[in-house]
């Protein structure tokens, strides 16, 4: 990655790292998961920086991402948020050995169904985020994001 595309990625993670010192808790802990690909550069120190509460998963790059989020997801309920930081490219993100993209998400439409039900029942509309270069950049990119979003309460 690019040291331009480096820094974008920190200022989106900025949303999930520790605040100013000024910071304040929220009064009840949020239940937030992490998913980092294991593939991008340095990413332990990427997700040093995230949020106390907030778990943090690495992908096994040997195996299908989204089988492995579906498995992840399967096993927990009362999920806030879902980050879901790897790399990306216009209307794509690359997790381990697994692209998902524009043109295969009918694919794993079944699997991205079930993630939904990961979330808390008074927070149905829990989101699922993107973090990677371009996902959403072009008309193909923002077709991506629209196509995706009926499926993980984007």
């Amino acid at each position: 990655m690019s040291t331009v595309k480096t820094r974008n990625l920190e200022k989106l993670m900025s949303n999930i790292s520790l605040g100013s010192p000024s910071f304040q808790a929220p009064s009840k802990p949020k239940n937030d998961l992490v998913i980092v690909d294991s593939k991008i550069d340095n990413y332990q120190q990427l997700v040093s920086g995230v949020k106390a509460g907030f778990e943090v998963i690495a992908i096994d790059p040997g195996r299908n991402a989204i089988a492995q989020i579906t498995e992840i997801l399967s096993k927990r309920n009362n999920i806030n948020n879902i980050h879901i930081v790897s790399h990306g490219q216009e209307a794509a993100i690359q997790l381990g050995s697994t692209e998902l993209n524009i043109d295969n998400l009918e694919t794993y439409s079944s699997q991205l169904q079930q993630w939904g039900k990961a979330f808390s029942d008074d927070d149905r509309q829990g989101k699922i985020l993107l973090y990677g270069c371009n996902v959403a950049a072009g008309e193909s990119g923002i077709k991506f994001i629209q196509k995706i979003s009926p499926w993980c309460y984007c």
